[in-house]
This record gives C-alpha cells, sequence and structure tokens, in this order.
C-alpha cells in the first residue's frame, strides 16, 4: 500500500489560481465568445438567474440538506434567488 501526503497548501493555492484564471478567462479575455456560446447578453447575465435556473438551484440546495450535507448546502446561500418575474 502506497501512503502519500497532500500538500494542503499547495492544493489551496491550486485552487485559488484556477478560480482567479477562471474569473479572467471568462469576464476580460474571452467575454464576448463565453456570452455568444450561452447565447445571452450581458444584460441578460446582470439580470440574474432565469426563474428556470433558479427553481433547478433550489431543488439542488434542498436535495443537499435533505441528504444531511448542511455544509453543501450552505454553499448555495451566496446566491438568494428570487422566484418573482420583474
Amino acid at each position: 500500500m502506497i501512503h502519500a501526503s497532500i500538500n494542503l497548501v499547495a492544493v489551496g493555492v491550486a485552487a485559488l489560481a484556477s478560480f482567479i484564471l477562471g474569473s479572467v478567462w471568462f469576464t476580460v479575455i474571452f467575454r464576448q465568445l463565453y456570452l455568444n456560446g450561452l447565447g445571452k447578453t450581458a444584460e441578460q447575465l446582470a439580470k440574474g438567474p432565469s426563474t428556470l435556473e433558479a427553481s433547478v438551484l433550489r431543488h439542488v440546495e434542498c436535495g443537499l440538506s435533505a441528504s444531511g450535507s448542511g455544509r453543501s448546502a450552505r454553499s448555495f446561500k451566496w446566491a438568494d434567488f428570487s422566484m418573482r418575474e420583474e
């Protein structure tokens, strides 16, 4: 059996670097291509999620809460989705 230790600092730095690179990649470098691929405009994204997207995320959150994965469910709390059509 092979025993290996994981360098958690390196994992954290790699995750942070990936997040930053992805942010720059999709918001600065290839913004227009990304929007075209999504089939949305910048105004639509600024408006927020559609009712369908909000509903799906809410069901995922409820499923995680019901399964006892409270920590995972709390990760969806950053997005306070409203089901109202404006």
